[in-house]
């Protein structure tokens, strides 16, 4: 699997229709990047989400674009701490674990 924008934009579009079907995320753009230190990073100015070229398996994209999303949703809703993962990104990354099947703790 090579993670292409194209490949990002299509899995954005399929977690937006089913796990963040009732929740509102803003309009990013997506870079794809060598990152070493994390799968992933969400930019709120302009609204942007960066992944790693790294990621070989479908699973882990799907998990890591949740992720950021989560990010995303919290910083359109107005929070303050949507950089970090505190207790609104704990609750709101809970709920879309349980509509995906995964488990919260390697969210």
């Amino acid at each position: 699997m090579k993670v292409t924008p194209s490949l990002l934009r299509y899995t954005y579009k399929v977690l937006k229709s089913t796990a963040f079907h009732d929740i509102a995320v803003p309009l990013v753009e997506f870079d794809v990047s060598p990152l070493r230190k994390a799968w992933g990073y969400y930019y709120s100015n302009p609204p942007k989400i960066q992944i790693a070229k790294s990621i070989t398996s479908p699973q882990r994209l799907l998990m890591v674009v949740a992720h950021e999303m989560v990010h995303a949703a919290l910083d359109k809703a107005g929070s303050k701490t949507h950089g970090d993962h505190g207790k609104d990104f704990r609750d709101l990354g809970e709920i879309i674990c349980k509509r995906m099947g995964w488990c919260a703790k390697e969210f």
